[in-house]
Order: C-alpha cells, then sequence, then structure tokens
C-alpha cells in the first residue's frame, strides 16, 4: 500500500514540476531582446573575460575607456547596462570618435558602420596598444587586425576571435570566452 501512495506521489510531483517547467520556459521565451541588448551584454561579457595589462591604465584610479567609432547603434544602451557597475575594478567611461585621428587611449574600441578605408587607419592607430577591438559585423575583421567581430549565422548573434591579435598586444581572453568564439587565425584559409 505504501508503495502505491509513494509511487502517486512521485507522479503528482512529477506533473507539477512539468507544469511549473513549461510556465516559466514560455516566460523565458516570451522575453525577447533586441539585437544591441543581446551585444552589449557580450561587450559587457568581453570586458569581464578579457585581463588588461597593468601597462594599459595610467595608475591604479585610470577609468576603463570604452570607445565607440562610427555609427553608435546601442543609443544609451551600454550606459544603462553598466549603470552601478565597475568594469575591471574600475570606473568608466564611454567616448565617440568621428574620424580615426580622435581615437585616443582607450580600452575596448567598437568599430560599427566604418568605411573599409578607414579601417587600416583605425588599426595603425592602435597598433600595439591593448585595446580590445570589436567589429560590428564587419568583412574580415579578424583577418585585417580586429579582435572580436560580430556575425550572424541562421539568424543567431555569433562572434569570432582573432586570439593571436590579443596576445600579441598582451591581453588575455579567457579560454571561456574562446569557448564560445569561432576562432580565427592568420593561417586559415578563407574564402
Amino acid at each position: 500500500m505504501n508503495k502505491k501512495i509513494s509511487s502517486y506521489n512521485s507522479i503528482k510531483i512529477g506533473i507539477v514540476l512539468i507544469m511549473l517547467f513549461s510556465v516559466s520556459t514560455h516566460k523565458i521565451v516570451a522575453q525577447q531582446y533586441t539585437e544591441y541588448e543581446v551585444k552589449a551584454a557580450y561587450i559587457y561579457n568581453f570586458i569581464n573575460f578579457t585581463q588588461w595589462p597593468n601597462s594599459a591604465y595610467e595608475n591604479s584610479q585610470s577609468e576603463f575607456v570604452i570607445g565607440i567609432y562610427g555609427y553608435d547603434p546601442f543609443r544609451g544602451l551600454l550606459n544603462e547596462i553598466f549603470r552601478g557597475k565597475q568594469l575591471q575594478n574600475r570606473n568608466w567611461k564611454i567616448v565617440h570618435f568621428k574620424t580615426p585621428e580622435e581615437i585616443t587611449k582607450c580600452h575596448l574600441l567598437f568599430l560599427s558602420d566604418v568605411n573599409p578605408s578607414e579601417l587600416d587607419l583605425i588599426f595603425e592607430k592602435i597598433e600595439g596598444k591593448p585595446v580590445l577591438s570589436v567589429g560590428n559585423d564587419i568583412e574580415r575583421f579578424c583577418d585585417l587586425g580586429g579582435i572580436i567581430n560580430f556575425t550572424e549565422q541562421n539568424a543567431k548573434h555569433r562572434f569570432e576571435i582573432n586570439n593571436n591579435h590579443a596576445v600579441n598586444i598582451n591581453l588575455k581572453i579567457s579560454s571561456k570566452l574562446l569557448f564560445l568564439a569561432k576562432i580565427i587565425s592568420e593561417d586559415e584559409n578563407r574564402f
């Protein structure tokens, strides 16, 4: 008799758990995020899973600087996501650049809607500096000198990383982040 009751209770508990799971899953699936909400969250994680050398900062009080070059698709979204948080245990600020000549010291440089002829100038400006360059779906970005590039595959937001470029400027990208990325290297044949 106890086995029947125990079995019956197990079935009831199983049904309740299935119902709870399907309700919570429905709520999660129903919440849609915009492309740039997803990309802003990615950028936050790119920062958290990358280590900059101490030489990247003037002193222990220096801010973490995010530079945006070209069109800013976030329109204040990064400010919302980062509000009340520190990046790399530092206060932060966002700076917008309109020309390659304006690019000053920053730790992450996000590039969007960039004229291909400007890329060489931009990469020259940050060459040898510990700047995590992030492209917004820029063709061959990681081949040309960039480190991380957002891409879209099968309507999903993905990213690719050229870790060799990061290592060359003393940035250490976590293996957890590398595991999620498509790895681009100089010896890879791309068509």
